[in-house]
């Protein structure tokens, strides 16, 4: 990966002196810097975003909001198409949301307060928020969901000696701790399992941990850790320098199990206060910031990676509506399964988003058991454009996702290469994985975009094979193959 050289964040003639913790994120190509100024009790929102020519535009000043403690710190994560920023202080936790230049605050948290930042992230349906008890070290987990927080809940004999970092990736939540140490550890709570589990030790990270900051590395399934400890050997500098290491977590198709692959300094980078570090994601690029010893922020980005939205609309037919919610609502089953696709194909450069909310649909006798024509001969059925004339909502290149009770053949999920809709039985048998409803949706949205059945032999584990279980990953050029089809907005 090719860093671009470090800037100072500067949207004035003179950069601004940030005090205590700095938090980013990054939603489509604008990347959101929210801190503290020097000698100010309110927080300032800076803003870039990428330009026509593969980089990054200045920095802007989107304006200052204050909460109730001035000794607050911040914690930022992108969900719903909003920047949610988190405000905890010792008097508890204020939620805000923000959006270039508005502020508003949407209440308090209640029975929540750390003397730390909190750090946040988002699977597309829940946020998800990690946090240092109250003047201890101890580790409390909440979700956001539906417009409320959950009670939450203390992760039983964890603990961590500098703030977490939570990342969410193909649908698991990962927390980043710190042991007396100073060595990375990882909890992982994978979206097929209940409860927090322990994971392998981030190799290559090194003793003396001081800061994490954790985002979505690159187009395939890395998650990227970044840490801060101080740099080894004899020095000069006052205040001595920091190193920045950085490190993939790959993950295995199970539960539990990944690997920790290429940890590498990033010498270019010398922040010199540390747990002064944060870094975000965008569709283009990567984003990392880190202060000076005069509180200046530097930032860098990585523009190696290239990511494109597909939109997707789910229409219901409302013989099956029952099922296929199995008790959730319209809305919640929607987003969640729309996540699960995210999770699989948004590794890969496509993001998947909802382009409207879920619609329930009455459709002709006929087509409740729908025939599709053929799929594997691409024989599109005079059926299945019936059943895509029912896309009221969408746009031309939204793609309509169609939940009918049967489809011919005894298949669970059928699409056409380059079509812009699909369709699919309910999950209620289980007939791959207890994820199939997710691999089924994300193997139809590949059709969509124009990847062919492979051959399981050939391609293990891959989620456009033809036969026998899907799997969950796709090859290198499966990925260039669906950023390049019209369907993918970039």
């Amino acid at each position: 990966m090719t860093w671009s050289e470090a800037d100072i964040v500067n949207p004035v003639s003179t950069p601004p002196r940030f005090a205590g913790h700095i938090a980013m994120a990054g939603h489509r190509d604008e990347v959101y810097l929210v801190g503290r100024q020097q000698g100010d009790s309110a927080f300032t929102q800076l803003r870039r975003f990428a330009n026509g020519a593969g980089g990054m535009t200045a920095w802007f000043d989107d304006g200052r909001f204050a909460g109730d403690d001035p000794h607050a710190q911040a914690g930022l994560a992108v969900h719903d198409g909003w920047v949610h920023c988190v405000l905890a202080g010792s008097a508890g936790m204020e939620h805000w949301r923000l959006r270039r230049g508005s502020f508003e605050k949407l209440g308090e948290i209640p029975g929540h307060k750390s003397h730390a930042p909190p750090s946040l992230a988002s699977d597309g349906a829940v946020l998800h928020m990690v946090h240092l008890g109250f003047l201890n070290k101890r580790l409390f987990y909440t979700t956001f969901e539906n417009g409320a927080w959950s009670a939450g809940q203390w992760l039983h004999r964890l603990q961590s000696h500098v703030p977490p970092v939570v990342s969410c990736n193909q649908g698991n939540v990962q927390i980043f701790t710190t042991d007396a140490s100073g060595r990375v550890r990882m909890i992982e709570k994978h979206r097929t399992a209940g409860g927090f589990q322990q994971m392998d030790m981030a190799h290559g990270m090194g003793r003396g941990t001081t800061a994490l900051a954790a985002c979505h590395f690159d187009q395939s399934d890395g998650l990227g850790l970044i840490s801060m400890r101080p740099r080894p050997g004899p020095t000069t500098h006052l205040p001595p320098p920091n190193l920045l290491t950085c490190a993939v977590f790959r993950r295995g198709p199970r539960a539990g199990r990944g690997i920790w692959t290429g940890a590498r300094r990033l010498e270019r980078f010398v922040p010199a206060l540390p747990g002064r570090i944060a870094a975000a994601r965008t569709r283009r690029h990567l984003h990392l910031v880190w202060l000076d010893h005069l509180g200046r922020a530097h930032a860098a980005w990585n523009g190696a990676t290239r990511m494109g939205d597909v939109r997707i609309g789910f229409k219901i037919a409302r013989p099956v509506l029952a099922t296929w919610l199995a008790g959730d609502t319209l809305e919640r089953r929607a987003r969640r399964l729309t996540a699960g696709a995210n999770g699989l194909l948004g590794r890969y450069g496509v993001n998947v988003r909802q382009a409207a909310p879920p619609q329930v649909i009455d459709l002709q006798p006929d087509l409740l058991d729908l025939d599709t024509g053929g799929c594997v001969f691409r024989s599109r059925s005079e059926e299945l454009d019936r059943l895509n004339s029912h896309r009221a909502g969408l746009s031309p290149r939204d793609v309509a996702c169609y939940i009918v009770p049967r489809i011919g053949n005894g298949v669970v999920g059928c699409a056409f290469l380059r079509y812009d809709g699909l369709a699919m039985i309910p999950d209620t048998d289980g007939v791959n994985q207890p994820d199939t409803e997710t691999v089924v949706l994300a193997h139809e949205i590949g059709h969509v975009l124009g990847l062919e059945h492979v051959d399981p032999a050939r391609a293990p584990f891959n989620i456009m094979a033809g036969a026998g279980p899907l799997g969950q990953r796709l090859t290198p050029q499966q990925a260039t193959q669906m950023m390049t089809d019209p369907n993918v907005l970039i």
